[in-house]
């Protein structure tokens, strides 16, 4: 499989897992307004991830090499501010328990292992209250010689 199929891959198992979370509200995203980042107006809860790739390295030689990579996805979960802490940290939670260490996600044939998840320090962000959660994973794929 070709190495960008296999990214493909695996964003895509990581992302419809995070879609099983319970209570998952719909993707935000920061939108470009003169010049400067504005986000969308509270009350309503917003998600948005980043799959970061890592750096693929060989993972065995032969008539079939393997290419192992590992990277993180990174699930930010946005509340609005005065909602309560023990809310946003029981969702974050909710992440954990999909992205459970040694939890394999697949898609398109292509296998995904967990390696570890965390919630980070909740952080305030305007009106918002920012929960970040880092998934850490690895995946094995065919080499493309």
């Amino acid at each position: 499989m070709p190495a960008v199929d296999a990214y493909v891959a695996i964003a895509e198992a990581l992302r419809a897992a995070l879609l099983t979370v319970e209570g998952l509200p719909p993707e935000g995203r920061r939108e470009w307004h003169n010049r400067t980042f504005q986000l969308p107006d509270p009350p309503a809860e917003w998600v948005r991830y980043i799959f970061d790739p890592g750096r693929p390295e060989v993972a065995s030689l032969g008539n079939t090499p393997t290419m192992r990579a590992e990277g993180i996805f990174l699930v930010d979960w946005f509340f609005p501010r005065g909602g309560g802490l023990n809310q946003a940290l029981i969702a974050g939670g909710r992440v954990l328990d999909v992205f459970s260490p040694r939890v394999v996600c697949t898609a398109n044939g292509q296998a995904v292992t967990i390696r570890r998840s965390y919630i980070s320090r909740p952080i305030p962000d305007g009106a918002w209250l920012h929960v970040p959660i880092t998934v850490e994973w690895r995946a094995d794929y065919e080499s493309p010689t």
